[in-house]
Formats: structure tokens, sequence, C-alpha cells
């Protein structure tokens, strides 16, 4: 059906321009003010959208309309022809082209309250509030973290601390501590991560949120403070590595100089001062300097006649960085230490057995002379009768020999002997009353055997007064011993 172009609009839906408004052109028409009025209800949704961009619209599109209108232009027209496809012919035709429609995404529920936070603008003072927040959350996690990390940490080192070689179980123990100790920590490491990660999320969208909504003088302003900031941090951390390089030289050309200096003294004969100058860098560590120290102390004990002492000091030393010619001159001053070392060991040897000789010559029998020797002293031969007692060393008994020295009839030394060496002797030489009377009979001094209940411990009390076991043990039996 066609109408007449005299309206009220005056043909202003005309689209095909042949004077006539059908009823496609009025359809069109109809569905360019429904997506007009869509776009408004958009811009006044979009207005209640909360700030932080996740509170729901309170009514959805109505679509039903769209729906009813296709039904309609279908009836109209045919279905082979739907509505859509004349709007977008008629439009080509017309030359008009409807504006695109802007898809509105809506986030999901399941958002953190923290990004929730997040505005969709932001001021500097925001970011930065939410940067020093991000960086609390960091050392609070990393104290925590350290805090658990105690406990996995302690039962590790207590699991090495009681590793026992001889335990076969003692490393295969260790090994699943370890292990197990290992995912401890990354566990810990794992839930710091999710702690942290909110935080993380929250700074990156601050930091998108302030791009977007600042100003570009301010973004400009920024960068190039951060730029200055970089720069500052890069040059201060290459000054100080350039300080410790700087101070590292130094200190090498400082230790290389008098340690030069060092064994150019020494090859001057100079060792004292030599040593004093070495002393001043000898907790550095600097190649040769201790043992330097060493030769140089060396050279002053042997100048001074103590060879023993030199030989001692030098014995250990170690050179590895010494050249040849300076190894030639150590290894000869070494001969030489070895050389006065032995010749002072012959002496000492030849003297002590000098001593020994006189001591035993010009002496009586001492406690640890040999027991071969006992008839070498002054006292001379000791008495034929040599009497024997027993002795308990270590659990063992052992066999004594005991020897008397007379001398006008009266014993006066005694030697007692065990496993060929003298242990202990009895001098009488000086006693004013004969302490000894060897046993001819039954005399007022007799030893009592009362109180006694067998000859061996009679013996073991009154072992000085006879010349052996068999004739304690006689005397103990003839004279009432039970």
């Amino acid at each position: 059906m066609l109408f007449d172009n005299n309206d009220l609009f005056g043909g202003m839906f005309d689209f095909d321009g042949d004077g006539k408004t059908d009823i496609g052109e009025e359809f069109l028409a109809y569905m360019m003010f429904e997506e007009m009025t869509k776009d408004d209800e958009k811009s006044k949704t979009d207005d209640r959208i909360d700030f932080d961009g996740f509170d729901e619209l309170d009514e959805d599109l109505n679509e039903d309309d769209l729906d009813e209108n296709s039904e309609e232009s279908d009836e109209m027209f045919g279905s082979d022809f739907s509505s859509s496809e004349y709007a977008s012919t008629l439009a080509a035709s017309s030359g008009y082209r409807p504006a695109p429609i802007k898809k509105i995404e809506y986030p999901t529920k399941d958002v953190s309250n923290t990004v929730k936070a997040i505005p969709t603008e932001m001021t500097l003072d925001g970011y930065k509030a939410v940067r020093k927040q991000f960086l609390k959350d960091c050392a609070l996690s990393v104290v925590i973290g350290l805090v658990m990390c105690f406990l996995p940490a302690l039962v590790i080192w207590a699991a090495f601390k009681s590793y026992d070689e001889k335990n076969s179980a003692s490393g295969f123990i260790i090994a699943l501590v370890l292990i197990v100790g290992v995912v401890m920590v990354g566990a810990i490491i794992k839930a710091i991560a999710s702690q942290v990660s909110p935080s993380w999320t929250s700074l990156k969208l601050a930091k998108t949120a302030y791009s977007n909504s600042a100003p570009q003088e301010e973004l400009n302003a920024q960068k190039s403070k951060k730029r200055k900031t970089t720069i500052i941090v890069c040059v201060c951390i290459g000054l100080a590595f350039a300080s410790v390089i700087t101070l590292s030289i130094l200190n090498s050309v400082h230790l290389s100089s008098v340690y030069e200096n060092a064994e150019h003294l020494i090859e001057s004969g100079e060792y004292l001062k030599a040593r004093d100058s070495l002393k001043d860098i000898e907790d550095k560590n600097y190649k040769d300097t201790s043992a330097l120290i060493l030769l140089c102390t060396a050279h002053i004990e042997y100048d001074g006649g103590r060879y023993v002492d030199a030989y001692y000091i030098l014995k250990d030393a170690s050179f590895r960085y010494q050249t040849s010619s300076q190894q030639s001159k150590i290894s000869s001053f070494r001969n030489t230490l070895d050389a006065e070392y032995k010749a002072y060991i012959k002496r000492m040897s030849e003297r002590q057995q000098q001593e020994y000789e006189n001591r035993i010559v010009n002496g009586v029998p001492y406690v640890g002379m040999s027991e071969s020797r006992i008839a070498d002293t002054t006292l001379g031969k000791p008495s034929d009768k040599v009497r024997h007692n027993s002795e308990m060393i270590n659990g063992q008994r052992y066999t004594a020999n005991l020897y008397d020295f007379y001398q006008n009839g009266k014993r006066i030394f005694t030697a007692r002997c065990i496993q060929g060496r003298v242990t202990e002797v009895w001098d009488e030489r000086n006693s004013t009353t004969n302490t000894y009377t060897p046993r001819s009979g039954k005399t007022s001094t007799d030893p009592s055997v009362e109180g006694f209940s067998h000859p061996e411990d009679f013996y073991e009390y009154y072992w000085d007064d006879f010349f052996d076991y068999e004739d304690a043990e006689d005397y103990y039996y003839e004279h009432g011993g039970k």
C-alpha cells in the first residue's frame, strides 16, 4: 500500500528517492528509532554503573521488540526476504551506514574485593597508595615466610648434624628429611605467592587506571622522574662497583709492593725488617707471606745459635710462589738446618749416654736404671742371695727381684727390679739403726703371724724380711700360721 508523501515529515523517510514512502521505508525508520532509543538507554545505564565497573545493570536489553518486528516484517515481505536484509539493501542504496552497536562486557562475579576496590580512574596519590600497600604485603609475606621456614630449616640442620658414618641408614634418613623439607618450603613459598598475587594484580590495575586517566603531561613527568631515578640508581651502582674495583686494585698494588720489598730485604739478609714488613699484610693471605715470615724467623733463630728452634720453625713451611732461584736458596738453608739438627741430636745422645754412664759409675742404683747394670755402681756387686716377690700391674702378676747391698755385714741399700728395670730403691746408708737383719732363727724381732689367714698375705706385708715367698711361707707355718 502506498502513502502520500505530503505528510508531516515531508518525505524524510524516502530513502530510495522515488517520491514515495512505502511500508519498507517506514519499517526501516522504525528500526532506526529503535536503535537510537537503545543507545539512549545504554548511555543512561552506563551512567548508573558504579565507578569500579562491576555493578550489574538493573535491567537487560529488551530483545522481544526486535523479535516481534522481525516476525511482522517476515509476514509482510515473506520469509525469503527478511527485514534485516531489506534494511541492509535499502541502506546501501541510499548511502546510509548505521553506527556499530558497542558490546558491553560485564565482569564475572568471582572477582576479589581487592580488585573491585580499584576504580577505573585513579590519581597519582591513589596509585602510590596501592603501590605502598603492595610493598607492605610483600614485606609481611617475606617475614611470615621466614618464620614458617624456620622449623623445616631447623629439622634439616639437625638431620645433617646427626649424620653417622657407621650407620648405613643415616644417609637415607637425611635424604628423606631433605626432600620433605624442600617440599614444605615449596608449599610455603606457593602460599606466600598466592597471598601476594591479589596485591600484584591490584597494582597492575591501578597502574593501568592511572595511565588511562592521568593527563599526558603528568604521565610524561612521571616517566621523566622514573628515568632520572633509574639513571641515578645505575650511576650509584656503577660508582659502588667502581669504588670496589678501585679499592681492590689499590689493595693489590699495596700488597704487591710490600711483598716485593720484603723479598728484596730477604735477599740482602735483613730478615728482621723483612719479617716486620710482612707481618703488616699477614692477615691478607697474600702469596707466600706466612711462609716467608717463618723463613725470616728461622734465619733469625739460626743466626742466634738456636739451630733446633730454626729447624722446627721452617720444617713445615710451604712455598708455592717462589722462583726457582729462591726455591734453591730455601732448600740450601733447609739442608743446613737438617745437618745442624742431626749434629745436635748426636751430641745430645752422646751427652745423655755419658751422663747415664756417669750416674751409674759414680752413683748408686736409681729408679729407671737397667737391671743389667745393677753391679756397676759405686756400691759394687749386690748379695748373691736375690730375694723375690710379686706385684700386680694392670691385672697381670710380675716377679720382682730384690738386690741387697751390704757393708760390714750391714745392709745399706736395696734395689727392686721388675721387667729389667729398677722400680724401687731403699737407701739405708745414713741410717743409725740396722733396719734389716737376715732371718737366721727366731728372735725377739721376728714378724708375727697373728692376724694373717694366708701365707701370701703375710709375705705381702713382711716381704722385706724374707729372701723369697717360700722362705716366708715356711716361717708362716712354723709359727702357727693356718
